[in-house]
């Protein structure tokens, strides 16, 4: 029903603008990229300049017209034995329209970006959840000091951590998330209340780029830190260096960390340490597709909670992505990680899948993944099958 009101909302108030380009750092959701363009180009660094619809006139208009965008994923999977989510419902071998997004974002006061992003997910095939996955206020020229602008966000967000967790579902590489990052930042990636702040030095035109943001958030809601209730503050801290490291050549690496307690006085905390490294090849240069792109994502856990022995799991994934034209890629992934609840249970699995886009708005996916081993029985030597068909309408796009 809220869906519902948002899209006739949208529609009484005029007709979606047209594409509108950015250089964010991240993968584009489908509708932001230019028509065969490759799902996985990367732009290196942020635009840390204000938003070209930034005129008061222009942000009174955008104000009552903004831009929207609707995303929806659906797959078939096929498994080699009986598959249950946390509910303990079946979600072996069958179809589920998994995901709708409503995406809108608007110039505010003329400076200022807000977002709101709806949701509706099938955590049980044909049952629905719909809520707010974000919403908050960005600014990208919030303070002026030495060595550059301080940008700031505030409200619900993905903090930044690693490069996975600001990606929504229509824009990753893989049907699902890697085991090792679900583990840590949950399925659908980690989203909490709260403000960041962040700077960076450097620009796309000279090809070199660090920033460094950190956030102060709730804390709770999160596979690792369940017990890290909302009355207790956590923080987050992310660096990201990028830069041309040869003509064509692009790299990123970046560290980040999560910190909150499990008890009142803080006596008892969890930490979470994470480190990434991005790769790519872009023979016909900046702002064109990749040929070629590859990276990994690292994560080690300190876990201290009262009346359980202390536990430091490791985990991390490894991915690498090769485009065969503008329109078609292949891409494969290595994953590797110990459970939070017990670092004596390890799971290492591996997946493939094959990609076709018909256009910038609409994409055909199938994976195969295997659990290559794993201390889980349930989980040891299991395969799945992965079809699916993503599309969307409209025109916003993800700047994280």
């Amino acid at each position: 029903m809220n869906i519902v009101c948002v899209l006739i909302l949208s529609g009484l108030l005029g007709p979606v603008r047209p594409h509108s380009h950015a250089a964010d750092g991240h993968v584009h959701a489908p509708s932001a990229e230019p028509p065969g363009s490759s799902e996985f180009h990367l732009q290196p660094g942020r635009d840390l300049a204000v938003p070209s619809h930034a005129h008061p006139v222009a942000a009174a208009v955008e104000a009552l017209n903004p831009q929207l965008a609707l995303h929806a994923n659906s797959i078939f999977r096929l498994d080699d034995r009986r598959v249950v989510n946390d509910a303990g419902d079946p979600v072996d071998d069958r179809f589920s329209l998994r995901e709708v997004e409503i995406n809108l974002r608007a110039t505010v006061a003329g400076f200022a970006e807000g977002v709101l992003i709806f949701t509706s997910e099938a955590e049980s095939p044909g049952e629905y959840e719909t809520g707010l996955e974000e919403g908050y206020l960005s600014v990208t020229r919030f303070f002026d000091i030495p060595p550059g602008p301080i940008d700031i966000k505030a409200g619900r967000f993905r903090p930044e951590f690693g490069r996975l967790n600001e990606q929504h579902t229509h824009e990753q590489r893989q049907t699902v998330r890697p085991r090792s990052f679900a583990s840590v930042l949950g399925e659908e990636g980690f989203s909490q209340d709260g403000v960041q702040l962040g700077v960076g030095v450097g620009s796309d035109r000279t090809g070199q780029r660090f920033r460094v943001s950190s956030a102060l958030i709730n804390g709770g809601d999160m596979p690792l830190g369940e017990d890290n209730g909302g009355e207790n503050i956590a923080f987050t801290v992310h660096t990201e260096l990028s830069c041309s490291v040869a003509e064509g050549h692009w790299m990123e690496a970046g560290a980040s960390t999560w910190q909150g307690r499990n008890d009142a006085r803080g006596s008892h905390t969890t930490g979470l340490y994470g480190v990434d490294l991005t790769y790519e090849w872009r023979p016909h240069g900046v702002g064109r597709p990749a040929a070629f792109a590859m990276g990994c994502e690292g994560y080690y856990t300190a876990i201290d909670e009262a009346g359980r022995p202390d536990s430091s799991p490791v985990g991390g994934f490894a991915w690498a992505e090769y485009a065969c034209s503008d329109r078609t890629s292949i891409s494969a992934l290595i994953d590797f990680f110990e459970s939070p609840s017990d670092d004596r249970v390890e799971t290492t699995s591996a997946a493939i899948y094959a990609n076709y886009r018909f256009d910038s708005s609409l994409r055909l996916r199938i994976g195969v993944d295997r659990v290559l081993h794993s201390d889980d029985r349930a989980l040891n030597h299991s395969d799945t099958v992965y079809f699916e068909l993503g599309f969307t309408i409209g025109s916003a796009e993800h700047r994280h």
